[in-house]
């Protein structure tokens, strides 16, 4: 098996173990464009028969899925458990940017070392309680990545909850490649995208033949 054909069973798998989580809360919603889980489930039924054909290359043009996208932060399915979460991880894998694995954890761990240290200096002296134990839970969370012990992405609400931003952002709105450091870690450990840009990309379609792009909606 060529590493192209490994590459794309991979993110087929991903792809699919999100899809078929999703589609079972949907069952009850007609599929319809006219609602929001009519649509989410009419894309992913889609998506389904497009990887079982093998048609689906990465990325996939966002003309075809762009609103799940949309729907994974628009708050219109947060009534469906883990709907929001599944969609945005679809989102990352069709978009390329693909899912954190095991053999990126060091990748995230240095990300995050680094963030980290930039992070001490831009709090020292006067580094408030809520900055402290801020950036004590990061260190925390970078040994246990280090020794295996957690897996990721981390739950982001509960970090939140433990740490809202107006205790610790300050130093960040006052340095735009901190934050941006800061965004791209977040990235990695609460939405589990990958850290490190992809070389292997775009991964072809076993039996190519899909539009480039999807046609015109029509109503």
């Amino acid at each position: 098996m060529s590493d192209n054909e490994d590459g794309i069973d991979y993110e087929y798998r991903s792809l699919l173990a999100r899809v078929d989580r999703l589609l079972p809360s949907l069952e009850s919603y007609p599929e319809s464009n006219d609602t929001p889980e009519g649509r989410v489930k009419g894309i992913l039924k889609w998506l389904r028969e497009q990887v079982d054909a093998r048609k689906l290359p990465i990325p996939l043009d966002r003309s075809w899925w762009g609103s799940l996208d949309y729907f994974a932060s628009s708050g219109e399915l947060a009534s469906i458990p883990g709907a929001e979460k599944a969609l945005s991880e679809i989102s990352l894998i069709l978009d390329g940017e693909g899912l954190v694995r095991p053999d990126d954890y060091p990748d995230v761990r240095r990300l995050l070392a680094r963030f980290l240290l930039a992070y001490d200096e831009a709090v020292r002296p006067h580094i408030t309680e809520g900055q402290s134990k801020f950036r004590d839970e990061l260190e925390k969370i970078e040994g246990q990545i280090e020794n295996e012990e957690i897996s990721l992405p981390l739950d982001e609400e509960g970090f939140v909850e433990r740490h809202p931003p107006s205790e610790w952002m300050e130093p960040l709105m006052e340095d735009l490649a901190l934050s941006q450091e800061q965004t791209q870690l977040f990235f990695s450990l609460f939405a589990g995208a990958r850290p490190r840009r992809r070389n292997d990309l775009p991964l072809r379609a076993p039996n190519p033949g899909l539009p480039d792009q999807a046609p015109p909606f029509e109503e």
